[in-house]
């Protein structure tokens, strides 16, 4: 796409529908009903993945569930998601993973 502007946000389109179809990523943030616990994960499908999480398919959330989602952001591609994801989880990014959990948290 040389020498063209990508709309932001893309158009998400399902399998149905005509035209090019869009691959978005979400960005999730999940909080623990009965623990002080947060989670930050990538998926394309995040209710599905939460699904998982909330069935014990996953074995970094399994002892902490049920698990509720409190935010997400979306993303165009994996690789700017997984930027993302990696940059909430490290020590530079948990501030603003503090300031996004104590904004949204409550809210829901």
């Amino acid at each position: 796409m040389v020498g063209q502007q990508v709309p932001w946000p893309r158009p998400r389109r399902s399998r149905g529908q005509a035209g090019p179809s869009y691959f978005f990523m979400e960005l999730y943030i999940l909080k623990s009903e009965n623990f002080d616990r947060y989670y930050v994960g990538i998926s394309a499908n995040a209710q599905k993945r939460i699904t998982e999480h909330n069935l014990g398919k996953t074995k970094s959330t399994k002892a902490h569930r049920p698990w509720k989602l409190i935010y997400t952001e979306q993303y165009p591609d994996y690789r700017l998601a997984r930027e993302r994801e990696k940059y909430l989880k490290s020590y530079s990014g948990a501030g603003e993973k503090k300031k996004i959990i104590d904004k949204y948290s409550e809210i829901v």
